[in-house]
């Protein structure tokens, strides 16, 4: 059986979508990590339709491997630091 609308809503809520408002059954999600908006359309009580789910999956996805980019960069810089700060401190002593 297919999640609902208000299931697919409540996932993008969760993960940081803020909804723009639209018209009649209409909302639009958004994400400063996502490239495009999602269209999401249908009483919250109806079942999602297969191009629903996918869409929400797809920006799902796009926001959590561009998070991880970014998470991994900042270990990146923690480490070179850290290296920086071990090999100042045996330079120093």
């Amino acid at each position: 059986m297919p999640p609902k609308i208000r299931e697919l809503i409540a996932e993008l809520e969760r993960s940081g979508f803020t909804n723009r408002d639209g018209k009649g059954s209409h909302r639009n999600f958004s994400h400063l990590k996502c490239s495009q908006p999602v269209r999401i359309s249908s009483k919250t009580s109806d079942d999602a339709k297969f191009y629903q789910i996918k869409q929400v999956r797809d920006a799902l996805g796009e926001v959590r491997r561009k998070m991880r980019k970014k998470l991994t960069f900042i270990k990146k810089l923690f480490i070179g630091a850290t290296k920086t700060i071990v090999l100042l401190e045996c330079v120093l002593n």
